[in-house]
């Protein structure tokens, strides 16, 4: 990933319960972690399922597809989650398990992206695509001010809804129902 820092790897390692890895951001970034899924006719060595526990943990399954190593046999699921600045990102190296003791493969590499102002475009349209639960492309207006809401708590009614107004107003001065994330972007 351009302008990412990859953490050595392929790494192979033994891991266990309770296991996990603290990235400390500095400043604001994404980290994007692959994991073996399959390996042709052999378990995978995928921690014991830590690709699901990481989804319950608010990481993101990334629709591209996960780079290859040089062993055809393996395939790999890629998945991600940002971090803010300050802040520190825990990663567990192992799905649950009862026998905390038991160790069990784990074949991965990371690689973690600065969210810089070259990167900022891309990671907003990201957040907001997770508010098109209809998937319409862009924002409807009922979304853009339930984020508001959340986000801008201070904002009023009517500042709030003439955010809004400014923000759907087409360029013919016409109230549109969804805009588009780019556009969206642009007038920020």
């Amino acid at each position: 990933m351009k302008g990412g820092l990859q953490f050595r790897g392929p790494h192979e390692i033994l891991t266990r319960p309770g296991l996990s890895l603290r990235i400390r951001a500095t400043a604001a970034c994404r980290a994007f972690v692959m994991i073996e899924a399959n390996y042709k006719e052999l378990p995978p060595r995928n921690g014991r399922g830590l690709p699901e526990l990481l989804l319950q943990h608010g990481w993101a399954l990334e629709t591209a597809p996960a780079p290859a190593w040089q062993d055809a046999a393996s395939t790999l699921k890629l998945l991600s989650k940002r971090c803010p600045e300050g802040q520190e990102l825990l990663m567990p190296l192992c799905g649950e398990e009862e026998d905390k003791r038991m160790e069990t493969p784990l074949l991965f590499m990371m690689v973690v992206v600065s969210l810089g102002p070259e990167r900022l475009g891309e990671e907003m349209r990201r957040s907001f695509s997770l508010w098109d639960a209809d998937n319409a492309g862009g924002l409807a207006m009922e979304q853009l001010q339930e984020i508001l809401k959340r986000l801008c708590p201070q904002l009023d009614d009517n500042t709030r809804k003439m955010v809004v107004s400014q923000a759907f107003a087409s360029p013919k001065g016409e109230m549109r129902r969804v805009i588009p994330y780019e556009e969206f972007v642009e007038k920020l």
